[in-house]
């Protein structure tokens, strides 16, 4: 009974994890979207989608 219960708060607390970390990468995302290049183009190119994919897989 004890060692389910710890199960349970274990897996909860991955989900809130999980959750948080998603938000943190939405947040990233929309700021990079909001965030425009000088010719007033939105930012697509360069390193930034592959740190995106990269927080993604992670």
């Amino acid at each position: 009974m004890q060692l389910e219960l710890r199960i349970a708060a274990l897996e909860e607390a991955l989900k809130t994890s999980e959750r948080r970390r998603q938000a943190v990468i939405d947040r990233y995302e929309r700021l990079l979207e909001e965030r425009a290049a000088p010719d007033g183009t939105s930012v697509s190119g360069g390193r930034l989608p592959a740190l995106v994919a990269r927080l993604r897989d992670s």
